[in-house]
């Protein structure tokens, strides 16, 4: 896992940004991670996260919920990209907040319809952006 100091942008694919409408819940053997999605590409998502002191093997499965109702796209196979700490919004913050980066891995072919419609279908992403024309690997 990277470190937050060795941090470099390794997405080869346009960004689109969340306003915060979808929750991210990555599952391994070991437990979950429960966040907020920050921002969605072909490749992969970044997510908040409260800092629980949890630690997920780097193979994991995704699941992105929309926070209105029940449209979800779910068992999204991924792999840890790198995780770390973020700094505080506040001097206050007594909640320790990490942000995660996975990568899709072995993608089924139909995730990306899956996810364009999530993402069409109102899941809070930033007004003037468009979807990401998602490709099969």
């Amino acid at each position: 896992m990277a470190a937050a100091k060795d941090f470099q942008e390794q997405r080869k694919t346009s960004r689109f940004s969340s306003k915060g409408g979808v929750v991210a819940v990555l599952m391994s053997e070991t437990g979950k991670l429960v966040g907020s999605l920050v921002d969605i590409s072909q490749d992969g998502i970044r997510f908040n996260y409260i800092d629980l002191d949890k630690e997920l093997h780097e193979t994991s499965r995704l699941r992105l919920n929309l926070r209105r109702d029940t449209t979800h796209v779910d068992n999204i196979p991924c792999r840890l990209v790198w995780d770390r700490a973020t700094a505080p919004k506040s001097p206050f913050n007594v909640v320790q907040m990490r942000e995660r980066a996975v990568q899709f891995d072995k993608a089924p072919a139909d995730l990306f319809a899956m996810l364009r419609d999530l993402i069409e279908s109102g899941a809070g992403m930033a007004v003037g952006c468009q979807p990401p024309a998602f490709h099969a690997f």
